[in-house]
């Protein structure tokens, strides 16, 4: 009796613990480029699953919620997706940290990809032209 409480004590930790999700997240990148941040990933396979939030952060603690993309929502072949950060030209030299929360249809957040670093590169003209911009307000 008492193996048998273990095992299903096991199942239920397993399973609350958001290692129970609805969707595996496999290649999950960041790559910087011009004035953006282009993030791209995949899935292995998808079980009643809703979308995918885009979360970004500048310290790897606090994350914002910045995005969300559709999911295929149930599949079992490899689905490829990619989201593009457009805000990061605002500011320079920043080191940004993303993470992919999935969320089912059933409004349960599951757990959260790996976090990825970028360090986008800031266009000069962009910059040139925001600082012409700010002259004649």
């Amino acid at each position: 009796m008492k193996r048998k409480c273990y095992w299903l004590f096991l199942i239920y930790i397993f399973i609350n613990s958001g290692l129970f999700a609805g969707a595996v997240i496999v290649d999950f990148k960041g790559e910087a480029s011009h004035n953006k941040v282009i993030l791209k990933w995949a899935t292995q396979s998808e079980t009643n699953c809703k979308e995918f939030q885009i979360e970004r952060s500048l310290d790897q603690k606090n994350y914002q919620k910045i995005g969300t993309v559709e999911a295929a929502g149930n599949s079992s072949q490899r689905k490829d997706y990619e989201f593009v950060d457009k805000s990061v030209f605002r500011t320079t030299g920043n080191t940004f940290y993303y993470r992919i929360k999935i969320v089912d249809k059933d409004g349960t957040e599951s757990i959260f990809s790996e976090v990825v670093s970028v360090t986008p590169s800031i266009s000069g003209v962009r910059h040139t032209w925001g600082s012409i911009k700010a002259l004649f307000r």
